[in-house]
């Protein structure tokens, strides 16, 4: 009995290192192809886009000088009702009254 499981336990391990040997031949011919990358790179290039005008930005697109002209600054009426001054840590934040209250601050009208 012991020697039947011996030699099935050797047959098994000899097995599975056939397996192994078979799995790296495998591999190395995967290796061996061109691979996907270098099939990437032999593809011919795109037809260069057209370069937008400087100072305008590509369609659909908004450029910084268009945000620009479209910000403005708040006056203190503008300021929701909703939004408090928030002293934490000795800096200041901007945020909701509850926000304000839950993390530990100083609650303050935002206004003024």
């Amino acid at each position: 009995m012991v020697l039947r499981l011996v030699a099935l336990a050797l047959v098994t391990i000899l097995a599975l290192g056939c397996f192994v040997l078979d799995e790296l031949d495998k591999s190395k011919e995967l290796m061996d192809k061109p691979s996907f990358s270098s099939q990437e790179e032999k593809k011919p290039e795109a037809p260069a886009q057209p370069q937008a005008a400087p100072g305008k930005a590509p369609a659909g697109r908004p450029s910084v000088g268009d945000w620009w002209k479209k910000t403005r600054s708040l006056a203190p009426g503008d300021v929701s009702s909703e939004v408090v001054r928030c002293g934490l840590d000795g800096a200041v934040q901007f945020m909701r009254r509850p926000d304000c209250l839950a993390r530990g601050g100083t609650p303050r009208p935002a206004g003024g």
